[in-house]
């Protein structure tokens, strides 16, 4: 048995559904009620609110597989809170809960405290590293260390110890010690770098370079960042005399137009393509905006060095092929929906590219329009029929629009109007009633 509550938007409002200031109608939604046999009393506005919140937390785990709701998330606050008053309620009034709605919770796997299963996750992980490696001291590497989140997880543990907070019982304790887990870090904390190592690096660079060193050459060749020198000594000039370099960086060195042109040559002769502002910057000896500079564009830089053509990062025959792709997989012409959706390139691309869709269909071999689909009349109103059972109402142009298989916009081309669709269905056109 299928029950429908109405509810006004000032007691529910689900986060699918976008506020608007324009439109301040009353929002309904359709929630099911599975009757268990027993006889369904009427619900109450208080039981009413707790069903509806319970029909979204379905709806969360249905699409994220957990009942873990974000507390800071913005779309699901009111569902955060609502399950943080469910735990309350649980741990300080128990009586207050109904045993059917513990049920419900239990059977969708409700987790009621939280932070003591995180605890436990991360002491499974910690237990699963000591076998591995034989030890329980994990180091902050880099970024993308997968072990980084479990050396937080290790460096709060220790900070809770020392300050001998609540929240480390002794039964935790008790489980880390088991481990061998050391309550003091055995990394020492990093040295800080010293005037002089920072000096001595610009020095190396100067001997290595044969240049004083600017400040990409720091970025590029140093061993320390370039913002560390920023905060001891200042700009770059500060730090080239700090090093005894006195005077500006060494004299541009002046790069002819035949240098610049052949380099652009060899690139292209190398590469096997007309070489793009990437290509030139990582394998050219100049930089790519001495091309701009010099030439004014860098199709102007082409032209000079006599390869002409425009640079694309995708071919035509790479769209092309993905095009022929679709048209296997989908078992029909791609239109510019299944392009979107299933194509490896955008739809723009190809309208650049070709002029239009479908001279890009065309030119791939897979025809032009798909045949349109004719959907008859029967079809049309058994969609009907089938909307007005399953929502116990005549159904209104919302609901077509977001339950039903075909648009609104269908029924007005083929009955005229939605009254008459509804009519030839067998339904009261009083949606009123």
């Amino acid at each position: 048995m299928v029950r429908i509550i109405r509810s006004p938007a000032r007691l529910y409002r689900s986060p699918d559904i976008k506020s608007s200031k324009k439109k301040r109608s009353r929002v309904f939604d359709v929630i099911p009620i599975l009757n268990d046999g027993k006889q369904q009393k009427e619900l109450t506005l208080r039981d009413q609110r707790w069903e509806m919140q319970f029909y979204e937390l379905q709806k969360f785990k249905k699409k994220y597989g957990h009942c873990d709701v974000p507390k800071g998330s913005k779309i699901y606050g009111v569902l955060a809170t609502w399950c943080e008053v469910q735990r309350r309620t649980k741990k300080f009034h128990p009586k207050k809960h109904d045993s059917d709605r513990l049920r419900k919770l239990n059977e969708i796997g409700f987790s009621w405290n939280p932070r003591d299963e995180d605890w436990d996750k991360k002491f499974e992980q910690l237990k699963h590293y000591k076998v591995m490696f034989g030890h329980c001291n994990i180091t902050y590497r880099n970024k993308k260390n997968k072990y980084n989140s479990l050396h937080r997880w290790i460096s709060c543990q220790r900070k809770n110890y020392k300050q001998k907070k609540v929240v480390l019982t002794l039964e935790r304790i008790a489980k880390l010690n088991s481990l061998g887990f050391l309550w003091k870090s055995p990394n020492p904390p990093p040295q800080p770098i010293s005037d002089e190592e920072l000096l001595n690096d610009i020095q190396r660079l100067h001997k290595e370079l044969s240049r004083i060193p600017s400040v990409g050459d720091i970025i590029k060749y140093g061993k320390y960042g370039y913002q560390t020198y920023q905060k001891r000594f200042g700009n770059i000039r500060t730090i080239r005399e700090k090093s005894g370099f006195k005077g500006k960086i060494s004299p541009k060195v002046n790069i002819t137009d035949t240098q610049l042109l052949n380099d652009l040559q060899q690139l292209y002769q190398k590469l096997g393509k007309i070489p793009s502002s990437k290509d030139i910057t990582k394998c050219g000896k100049y930089n790519y905006k001495t091309y701009q500079k010099r030439f004014g564009s860098m199709m102007s830089a082409r032209e000079e060095a006599g390869i002409n053509g425009r640079v694309y990062r995708i071919t035509e025959a790479e769209l092309l092929n993905d095009l022929q792709r679709l048209r296997r997989e989908l078992s029909k012409i791609p239109s510019t929906g299944d392009i979107i959706k299933y194509g490896k390139y955008s739809a723009v691309l190809y309208q650049k590219r070709f002029g239009s869709i479908l001279v890009a269909k065309k030119k791939a071999g897979v025809g032009g329009r798909n045949p349109p689909i004719r959907i008859t009349a029967t079809e049309l109103l058994n969609d009907l029929r089938r909307l007005h059972r399953e929502l116990a109402k005549i159904p209104s142009c919302d609901n077509i629009n977001k339950y039903g298989k075909y648009a609104v916009g269908t029924y007005y081309t083929r009955f005229g109007s939605l009254t008459k669709a509804r009519e030839a269905a067998g339904i009261n056109s009083d949606i009123r009633k």
